[in-house]
């Protein structure tokens, strides 16, 4: 059951009475969740506001709380989408190997995407990029995408999360394989933190390989003039917050999990009467998490592994590698670069704003220039909203330390972004001035590099983020390879970035196209642009760096064979096996090998070992499964199988009769042999309108048997022949009240001992079968002394043609359709043949 359901309580009181109403939501346990599904998870915040994660009070950069405190307008609608009060969470799919097999884990875990953009099915589509869910699934490996509920809320929030997540799998997987996480880019952030801090509290998270994919372990840059552009035009123009875009864009900006990644952030002095940026931009909530993220390390129980989406080739003293070269190789921008400049005139509306690169070696530099005109609305003491005509004109000056803006890295397009939405489309100029992307990760925060004088005394900012890394990185695009000369350089155990790879592999490298600010996609021209798209899909240089130290092998390419993913094998042949018979395999995927057994051993495989069709021999009596194992080029396998019953069946056993609903008896008799029917009898009694259906014989409604102890035969019969036979004295009971009992009387046909000696004369023997030859009724006579016989008759091609369970005395068969020639006669008791005879048909 699922869903919310309701419960009600009265209490009496001395005032009265007294009601209380609580809602209980149900919801289908974890146990119940089998893999290749979706389900969801949430956990309670660790941290719920700035105050609580600070502990100090709130942050000096305002007051913003990100579950709901102060600066926020919970319940207001404009912003309940974010956290206010919403514990984070996560929904989980999981997609599992061609081996249809959950036994090794890859978990990938998403970045910031306040827009949730990024659902499980749009990772499901970057991460099959290159062939890499395609080759890694044919080797039998499962993917279990985690898309996180509240990405904008504090870092160690989902890093809970994701401790949940990794229970679940732990507690659904099969077999000895440890799990694979990636992280991708936030998501590194947050699988770092939940893998050490499980090893800090003694918890095992039983995994292998934590792969950094483009994670900003020293930060992540938006341009400064930028934020400070967007926060003003939110302050005098609040009206654009009910534009969701703009609405989800400003709130993700003042999110928990923003303030503690950006490195530098468009900070304010947010009293009741000032609104003065403050352009020490080191927010509080960066400065702690930055310290916490360096004191709490690396997991150690794992293989950890960096990967950079932007270059690591810079030529010493040079800034070539840089994003400003990536879009405008004749004039790369660099500090103090125009990025923006955009303009409005609409209605009562006036604005002006021009966005710069940050300034390098402490020179102090305009970053943003904006000026306003128009009419605002404000509140006073926060409840009567007032309208005024407000001139405002600012410059932002800031003295810079390093300058993130162009530096080498997976770029991101924050100043074409906002060029193309301007004031939501209203069609005013806007342009990037060529320069339409920035460093957003850079190299060496991705890999974390140590030689960054990266500290709190540096504000938390890399220094030395021109650097040829790709000249430390040894033995590129081996399986042992991409290893650091100097190990010490970062906590990365192997290395790639975009370019380190390239001469290496096959495939080669190539630079990723983006999207300029006339929503065209722009496709480099030269060798030289290998700075990605942080959100591009996945490459080929990483695709294949991932699947060489998970399989500690250079990986077979599967792209393009069926094998296991594209088809759905089967196995044809018989349910019962006599003698010997044959067994095929349909739909057989491409390049597979093929592998038959006999799992019970009673039967022999005796040809077609390896190929689509089998020849097999009975070697014994009883139940067998035929297992058929394909294997494909990648080592994953998958097995079919099908039951056989071989020989005659295992003796039935007789369940207790019942009484079932609308007034029926049955007597079941367990039996699981394929290919099997059961032949009932029952000792002196007639059973009123009696039906058989496969292994249950049913009375007729309402029927009921005399006298109350009955006993009850059943018979197993395949093709091979009839089993020993099953009996059981049934105690029957009364039936259910408002059942209408019929009383049959005890069977006419036992025969006398005179009609017996009278039937021994005239054949010579106890059981007797005559007249031979026969016309159209043949009798067969049975002592007092044999309750357990059966009759099979064969014709001349050995075919059973008759079967049926013989009472005491003399029983007399119809055999006037019988075609004119020789059968055979046999007689069983208990499973034994007592008497066999050959009779002439006239």
């Amino acid at each position: 059951m699922e869903g919310p359901k309701y419960i009600t309580a009265k209490i009496t009181t001395p005032g009265g009475v007294r009601t209380a109403k609580c809602m209980i939501r149900y919801s289908r346990p974890g146990t119940y969740t089998a893999p290749d599904s979706v389900f969801n998870i949430s956990v309670s915040p660790v941290y719920t506001n700035d105050e609580d994660y600070l502990g100090e009070g709130l942050s000096k950069s305002g007051s913003y709380s990100p579950m709901g405190g102060p600066g926020l307008l919970c319940g207001s609608g404009l912003i309940d989408w974010l956290v206010c009060g919403t514990n984070p969470g996560a929904n989980i799919e999981v997609e599992k190997g061609c081996d249809n097999v959950f036994d090794k884990p890859i978990i990938v875990i998403e970045g910031f995407d306040p827009d949730g953009e990024l659902t499980t099915e749009e990772l499901k589509n970057r991460f099959r990029g290159n062939n890499f869910m395609s080759t890694m699934r044919a080797y039998g490996y499962d993917f279990v995408f985690v898309d996180f509920t509240v990405t904008t809320t504090y870092i160690e929030n989902n890093a809970k999360v994701l401790e949940e997540v990794i229970n679940w799998v732990n507690q659904h997987k099969t077999g000895n394989y440890k799990s694979t996480v990636i992280g991708f880019s936030m998501g590194g952030l947050i699988a770092r933190w939940c893998l050490k801090d499980m090893e800090d509290r003694s918890l095992t998270h039983n995994v292998e390989n934590f792969f950094s994919y483009d994670a900003p372990h020293q930060g992540a840059n938006i341009p400064l003039g930028m934020q400070y552009i967007f926060r003003e035009m939110v302050r005098d123009m609040p009206y654009l917050r009910f534009n969701s875009s703009l609405l989800k864009l400003n709130d993700a900006f003042k999110s928990a999990a923003a303030r503690q990644m950006l490195v530098t952030y468009g900070d304010y002095n947010n009293s009741a009467f000032n609104w003065f940026p403050i352009l020490y931009t080191l927010n509080p909530i960066r400065a702690a998490f930055a310290e916490r993220l360096k004191d709490k390390g690396y997991p150690q129980q794992t293989h950890n592994y960096g990967i950079a989406l932007g270059r690591g080739d810079n030529t010493a003293s040079t800034k070539n590698a840089g994003n400003g070269l990536q879009f405008t190789p004749s004039s790369p921008f660099g500090p103090q670069s125009l990025l923006f400049a955009g303009s409005v005139s609409f209605l009562l509306v006036n604005l002006e704003a021009e966005g710069y690169a940050v300034p390098e070696n402490s020179n102090k530099s305009s970053i943003a220039y904006y000026s306003f005109l128009g009419l605002t609305f404000r509140k006073i003491f926060g409840i009567l909203p007032v309208s005024a005509v407000t001139l405002r004109v600012r410059r932002f000056d800031y003295t810079g330390q390093y300058p993130y803006d162009d530096r080498q890295g997976s770029f991101d397009q924050t100043q074409t972004q906002f060029a193309y939405s301007w004031i939501s489309g209203a069609g005013m100029p806007a342009t990037t001035e060529g320069h339409d992307g920035h460093n957003f990760v850079a190299t060496a925060s991705a890999l974390d590099l140590q030689n960054q004088t990266y500290n709190s005394a540096n504000n938390w900012q890399s220094s030395n983020m021109f650097f040829d890394i790709d000249d430390q990185i040894q033995n590129k695009g081996q399986v042992n390879g991409n290893t650091l000369i100097t190990p010490s350089l970062s906590p990365f155990e192997a290395v790639m970035t975009s370019t380190s790879d390239c001469g290496s592999l096959t495939g080669g490298c190539s630079a990723d196209p983006y999207w300029d600010e006339n929503e065209n996609w722009v496709y480099p021209s030269s060798n030289n642009h290998w700075n990605n798209y942080h959100n591009t899909s996945i490459t080929y240089q990483v695709a294949r760096f991932i699947e060489r130290n998970i399989l500690k092998a250079q990986p077979v390419d599967c792209a393009g064979q069926n094998g296991l993913c594209g088809a759905t094998p089967t196995v044809s042949g018989p349910e019962v096996i006599c003698t010997n018979g044959q067994y095929q395999l349909n739909n057989l995927p491409n390049n597979v090998t093929i592998s038959w057994e006999s799992q019970n051993g009673k039967l022999d495989i005796t040809g077609g070992q390896g190929t689509l069709l089998i020849t097999v021999n009975k070697t014994g009596t009883g139940e067998d499964i035929i297992k058929v194992t394909l294997t494909n080029a990648c080592g994953a396998s998958v097995s079919i199988n099908k039951s056989v019953t071989v020989g005659t069946p295992s003796p039935a056993g007789i369940g207790a009769g019942r009484w079932g609903s609308s007034c029926y008896y049955d007597a079941v008799v367990t039996l699981s042999a394929p290919g099997t029917t059961v032949d009932f009898s029952f000792d002196n009694v007639s059973w009123f309108a009696g039906i058989q259906s496969g292994n249950t014989f049913r009375s007729g409604q309402g029927g009921l048997l005399g006298p109350m102890n009955q006993m009850v035969y059943a018979r197993a019969v395949n093709t091979c022949g009839t089993s020993a036979v099953a009996s059981r004295n049934l105690r029957i009971l009364p039936p259910p009240p408002g059942c209408l009992m019929y009383l049959v009387p005890p069977q006419s046909s036992r025969i006398t001992r005179s009609q017996l000696a009278e039937a021994k004369t005239a054949t010579g023997e106890s059981i007797s079968v005559y007249p031979n030859p026969a016309g159209s009724k043949l009798t067969v006579v049975i002592p007092w002394t044999s309750d357990n016989a059966f009759i099979d008759i064969y014709d001349a091609a050995g075919k059973r043609i008759h079967a049926e369970r013989l009472k005491n005395g003399i029983n007399d068969l119809n055999i006037a359709s019988y075609s004119a020639g020789l059968y055979l006669v046999k007689i069983s008791e208990a499973g034994t043949v007592t008497k066999s005879v050959k009779i002439i048909k006239q």
